[in-house]
């Protein structure tokens, strides 16, 4: 699995995680979580993504 995609999924769950904690502490406003999931989404995909990269680049190669 590349580290596009395991970055992804860790995002995935992340934002699953902020919308249902949203939900529970705004009363159910589900624009409000659903917009706070998705930037919370976005930069765990990016910070997820550049520490995948990084440590797969540090890994010695396949011969």
């Amino acid at each position: 699995m590349g580290p596009l995609l395991t970055s992804f999924l860790f995002a995935m769950g992340v934002s699953a995680w902020v919308y249902n904690k949203s939900q529970q502490r705004n009363g159910g406003l589900s624009q409000q979580s659903a917009i706070a999931a998705a930037v919370v989404g976005v930069v765990a995909m990016i910070i997820f993504f550049t520490i995948f990269s990084a440590l797969l680049s540090r890994l010695p190669s396949e011969v």
